[in-house]
């Protein structure tokens, strides 16, 4: 079957011969064979894979994706398995998770071993993030294992008029799980503990000021705010009538 994706600004889309659908079992499936997939977030698609498994991890980094050779981030289906890829999560940021919906912060926390470091730019800290979207946190629930997901840009913009990323890698994506059209952001929030205050890595849907009022702490900026200019294009994928 083929897919496609949807945008405003692009009336005849792309075609691609990745397989699409709704069906968690055949994502589980195809993570269970080391393959790469494609799944929603609540502001974006990314890409997937068992982040414990050094193929499948080999493969997600092939990918040519705007993460580079940054931190690929964990995800995970709830705050208590946090602890289970990270050595520790301090009460501030524990806190700060409880007080925002899922998704909206990505931690920087000291890293397990069980969690390579070709995940962690070479770092001892893992950027770990609770899963929100449905489809995705059903899909963690089952498997047992974290995934390691980088985001990506699905659609042309109206000054880019190449092919769009299903166009040039679906062949390469195991299965495209299609939770509709995400809901534009500007994505997490990056926070890290620090030495009496909070280190913001990147600013995304949560600000630096909501930051500080939960955590009670000031925060210091370590990168340039991650705009909504700035994150990766947000739209549904469409199968073909």
């Amino acid at each position: 079957m083929g897919c496609h994706t949807s945008n405003p600004s692009d009336p005849m889309p792309q075609t691609t011969n990745a397989i699409i659908g709704t069906d968690i079992m055949r994502a589980i499936g195809s993570l269970c064979e080391r393959a790469v997939i494609l799944v929603p977030t609540e502001t974006d698609y990314v890409l997937a894979c068992n982040a414990l498994d050094p193929e499948a991890v080999q493969r997600l980094l092939s990918f040519d994706t705007e993460s580079g050779n940054a931190h690929v981030e964990l995800l995970v289906p709830s705050m208590e398995k946090v602890t289970l890829y990270a050595k520790e999560f301090p009460h501030t940021l524990e806190t700060l998770a409880g007080s925002f919906p899922p998704g909206r912060l990505t931690f920087l926390l000291p890293k397990k071993y069980v969690v390579s470091d070709r995940l962690t730019a070479g770092t001892d800290k893992a950027a770990i993030s609770v899963s929100q979207h449905p489809l995705t946190t059903a899909v963690l629930e089952r498997v047992g294992f974290p995934l390691a997901v980088v985001r990506v840009s699905m659609t042309r913009t109206a000054e880019d008029d190449g092919p769009d990323f299903l166009a040039l890698q679906g062949h390469r994506i195991g299965y495209v799980l299609d939770g509709g059209a995400t809901v534009v952001g500007p994505g997490s929030t990056w926070v890290e503990m620090g030495d009496g205050c909070i280190l913001v890595h990147r600013t995304g849907s949560v600000t630096r000021e909501d930051v500080e009022r939960v955590a009670g702490l000031p925060t210091l900026q370590h990168l340039a705010p991650m705009t909504p200019a700035d994150s990766p294009s947000r739209a549904g994928i469409s199968r073909p009538v």
